[in-house]
């Protein structure tokens, strides 16, 4: 082999290119430097898929739980729509009811007359003026219900 050409003496002879050239020592620092190189960016990319791969495995835990969550809070909602719409109902069966007996005792006995009236302002106008303010009725009204006091 001629050091000058890094040839072959047969390849020198015939003229041709060298198949039989060795790599140099320079060459082969390079070859181990890039294997290296890419060796540690494998390094570094296997550590970013598992970080990645912990991420997408806690995001789905959180969506597991988030998805149990809603499928509990649509059945509660599911749940409190029937009972709303169960008072609902039971509430337009009292008033029916209600409206029913109403009726009834109105037959039964007729509204108060204007003397009947009268006689019940009576009543209430010899009450004390501060009876409605008494402690043991917990002040029920907060103004008095005489109504030459001014405005009420």
């Amino acid at each position: 082999m001629s050091d000058k050409s890094k040839k072959c003496s047969e390849c020198v002879r015939r003229g041709r290119k060298c198949e039989n050239r060795l790599f140099s020592g320079s060459e082969w620092n390079k070859q181990r430097k890039d294997e290296a190189a890419v060796a540690t960016k494998l390094v570094d990319a296997d550590v970013d898929i598992s970080h990645f791969q912990q991420e997408i495995d806690n995001a789905q835990r959180r969506l597991a739980l988030m998805h149990r969550y809603l499928s509990q809070t649509l059945a509660r909602h599911s749940q409190l729509r029937k009972h709303q719409q169960f008072l609902k109902d039971r509430g337009r069966q009292m008033l029916a009811h209600d409206s029913q007996i109403s009726k009834r005792l109105d037959q039964e006995s007729p509204p108060l007359d204007d003397q009947q009236l009268f006689s019940v302002s009576q009543m209430l106008d010899q009450l004390d003026p501060n009876f409605w303010n008494d402690p043991v009725l917990g002040g029920i009204f907060e103004f008095p219900l005489d109504s030459s006091s001014g405005s009420g």
